[in-house]
């Protein structure tokens, strides 16, 4: 874009781990003339200052699937339904997956397996299916719609998927966190939401105290509209003078 003098922006982006000089290097450099830069989470912000990104560039936002409403057709809830959102992830503890799925069903809670990525997601919950006392449902990957509508229909969520944590956020589903990625922890942080563990230390007894606890609890969804109205309003602006 900047070879081509198009103007651009950073659009309610995570940035992060920068973890080399040479990673912080060539982020500067890409993002040093776009016309601004919104983040989703204040350690994003704080990320980009730290790295020499001019601040008076930035806005602090959210995941723009918090401001999704879509329609979707919303089923009665049973009162016992637990959505599973994992993801593949070195050394996840899937045995304790498995173990909270037969605990939770035992219980005679619906618990159904979501994937949220065709093949990588749905290998793993296969998997972890194979390995239950009795199998649940495996839901397909079918679209993004489908996915806030499954979510929205469930009574908890326990999600390892950030879209999963944003899209019951939104729905007002309950939720807890598996945790792998820092992005995970940010939103969490933000939203309220209880990391029960990361991937590779999360267990079994975490997982069912947080779906006792807190299946068909009350969610507020928090108001982003007057940020993004922000937003769209710069954009509105930048796209205008480059007429």
């Amino acid at each position: 874009a900047a070879k081509a003098n198009v103007p651009s922006v950073v659009l309610a982006q995570g940035l992060g781990p920068l973890n080399t000089f040479l990673g912080r290097r060539r982020t500067k450099k890409a993002m040093q003339n776009c016309e601004f830069l919104s983040w989703r989470d204040a350690e994003s912000l704080n990320l980009a200052v730290k790295i020499g990104l001019p601040q008076n560039k930035m806005i602090l936002t959210c995941d723009p699937v918090l401001n999704w409403n879509p329609d979707y057709a919303a089923k009665k809830h049973s009162g016992k339904k637990v959505l599973v959102a994992v993801r593949p992830w070195r050394n996840f503890a899937e045995t304790e997956i498995v173990k909270a799925v037969d605990i939770l069903s035992a219980e005679n809670y619906d618990v159904v397996l979501r994937p949220f990525q065709k093949n990588v997601d749905e290998d793993l919950a296969n998997k972890i299916n194979n390995a239950l006392n009795n199998k649940c449902d495996i839901l397909p990957y079918e679209s993004p719609l489908q996915l806030y509508s499954d979510i929205a229909c469930a009574d908890f969520l326990v999600g390892m998927r950030l879209h999963s944590l944003i899209m019951a956020k939104g729905a007002e589903t309950a939720c807890a966190a598996i945790s792998y990625d820092p992005k995970i922890d940010s939103f969490a942080k933000r939203e309220n939401i209880e990391v029960l563990g990361n991937a590779e230390n999360v267990t079994a007894e975490s997982i069912v105290a947080a779906v006792q606890k807190g299946c068909c609890a009350r969610v507020e969804k928090k108001d982003y509209s007057e940020q993004w109205q922000e937003i769209l309003q710069r954009i509105s602006d930048i796209y205008n003078r480059s007429l």
